[in-house]
């Protein structure tokens, strides 16, 4: 039987599943901490790339500064001055 090696992608994609649902990532963690964390991320947006769409603007810093690009570095190489991050 031949067993299918997820990629880092796909696996993070499936994790995303797993905390989307509620369901907590480690046996030891209980439901109210859980709950308490999740409570955190209510409402994080994540700005679209104007330029390719499929990735979204990160916060990123290079060597003069500040700045944010597409996740989709190197295929899209979108820039913007940071907001106030």
């Amino acid at each position: 039987m031949r067993v299918k090696q997820l990629s880092a992608l796909d696996q993070v994609k499936e994790i995303c599943d797993e905390l989307s649902s509620g369901l907590s990532p480690h046996p030891d963690v209980t439901e109210e901490e859980w709950s308490e964390w999740l409570e955190g991320f209510q409402g994080v947006y994540r700005e679209p790339c104007p330029k390719c769409g499929g990735g979204v603007m990160l916060e990123k810093t290079g060597r003069f500064g500040d700045f944010k690009g597409c996740s989709e570095y190197p295929r899209c190489k979108h820039t913007s001055p940071p907001d106030d991050f």
